[in-house]
């Protein structure tokens, strides 16, 4: 059972927590960061920006894929076909072993 007395606290906590937020927020509402979009940009070098024109054809990619042929967004369109081929052979075999189990 909650007493009156902590029941009151509560609230009150409760209340100069949200007056607070309140305040903060009219005080910070004057000052608006500013914030620069090209901080977070990558720099490319002139070997990576060549590469990523020959091989994709634009520097706007996003994710930005490395040079390292590994990369799966390297891949060769064959090889992302046989990759995708397999997850979806195994998926529909355990599916046909899973539901002839039953």
């Amino acid at each position: 059972m909650v007493d009156s007395k902590t029941m009151n606290y509560e609230v009150a906590s409760q209340s100069s927590a949200g007056e607070k937020h309140r305040r903060d927020l009219e005080n910070n509402s004057s000052s608006t960061p500013s914030i620069d979009l090209n901080d977070n940009l990558p720099t490319l070098t002139e070997e990576h920006r060549d590469y990523l024109i020959q091989r994709h054809g634009t520097v706007d990619l996003d994710p930005l894929p490395s040079a390292d042929p590994a990369d799966p967004y390297n891949w060769p369109q064959w090889k992302k076909v046989a990759n995708l081929s397999c997850v979806a052979f195994h998926v529909s075999i355990s599916k046909t072993i899973m539901h002839s189990v039953d």
